[in-house]
């Protein structure tokens, strides 16, 4: 099983276990690890855009669901995107933390590496001496 089928059940289990009143937070966190997966952002920022362009359509040709078109821009605003950009934040956070470990090892074998240099040149340089 794959990590995108591994999301998925999980966020089916939540939602039952959540019922009809938790699917905010099942969306908040389908939303956070989706930002923090690693790839890039506009197919996420598409689906997005695409729900709230729907839901304003919906609210255009049935003004009775004001109140719900509302309601589900302000939950896409609140659940959604709020925790997307903590998740992206996670990543992007994760990515730096790697890449400064990796700049110290590679300093450090650079340090060896210079040190071994020095220390080579001094025995060339005693050894012409003598």
């Amino acid at each position: 099983m794959g990590p995108a089928a591994a999301s998925t059940g999980v966020a089916a289990a939540l939602v039952a276990a959540a019922g009809a009143d938790g699917w905010m937070a099942v969306t908040a966190l389908c939303a956070l690890m989706a930002g923090a997966a690693p790839g890039r952002a506009r197919t996420s920022l598409l689906v997005w855009s695409a729900g709230v362009v729907l839901a304003l359509l919906a609210v255009t040709a049935r003004p009775e669901w004001g109140t719900y078109g509302g309601r589900f821009v302000a939950a896409m605003a609140l659940a959604w995107t709020v925790p997307w950009f903590a998740g992206r934040f996670v990543r992007q956070y994760r990515e730096l933390v790697r890449a400064g470990w990796e700049r110290a090892r590679r300093l450090e074998r650079e340090r060896a590496l210079v040190a071994e240099q020095a220390r080579l040149r001094e025995r060339a340089r005693i050894a012409q001496d003598t």
